[in-house]
């Protein structure tokens, strides 16, 4: 199909936001409803993305090495949060737990469906002044993104609060414990997030998510 990136990401960015009527989507109503089987398509697997969805919708927040090349997305996710409002943040850890390695931390997120991608982690970002006070000093994991550095090293973005304002950092999945302080995002409605990932998992890293 003739789809560029740009199209697919807005294609993306008006299914998160629910705007299916021309209410919502005003004068691009028809363009959507001519391509809405894309979108199912990219939801379903039949259409293959050539690039991720944080590739298409926030390349910006990918580091680069140097000017000409960015970090390399090994795993990513579809956007799903529609409302920081809606949103729980689950602890990361059980009471009887000191800490998770970050396979374990990315198992947990597939199990509990609060895998969320750098996609979510941006709309959080831009609508920062809706996450509740009671995660202020909290580490939001958004696992469902999966960059590798120039090093082959493996890192998730997560967001958290300095100095009053919400930042992205990139956490290393190597030898770090994630610990009581972290927590992950969940819609109170949410359809099962699931993940895409490349079809050769790369350096030998055992990907999670299917």
């Amino acid at each position: 199909m003739n789809i560029n990136p740009k199209q697919i990401g807005e294609l993306l960015l008006h299914e998160r936001l629910g705007e299916y009527g021309p209410e919502g989507i005003g004068e691009d109503l028809d363009w959507f409803r001519n391509n809405w089987r894309i979108v199912r398509g990219l939801r379903s697997g039949e259409i293959r993305l050539t690039q991720f969805p944080c590739e298409i919708i926030c390349p910006e927040l990918i580091p680069r090495h140097g000017k000409d090349k960015q970090w390399e997305v090994i795993e990513d996710n579809f956007p799903a949060i529609r409302s920081v409002a809606d949103l729980d943040f689950i602890p990361l850890l059980r009471e009887d737990q000191p800490s998770l390695t970050g396979k374990e931390m990315r198992q947990k997120a597939v199990d509990d469906n609060t895998n969320h991608g750098l996609c979510d982690a941006k709309f959080v970002l831009v609508h920062q002044e809706e996450v509740p006070e009671a995660v202020h000093d909290k580490v939001i994991i958004f696992a469902g993104t999966l960059l590798s550095n120039l090093a082959s090293s493996f890192f998730v973005p997560c967001l958290r609060f300095n100095a009053g304002r919400l930042i992205l950092v990139w956490t290393w999945l190597g030898d770090v414990s994630f610990d009581s302080l972290c927590v992950l995002p969940r819609g109170r409605s949410e359809r099962p997030l699931g993940s895409l990932k490349t079809s050769v998992v790369r350096h030998g890293f055992s990907a999670l998510a299917d």
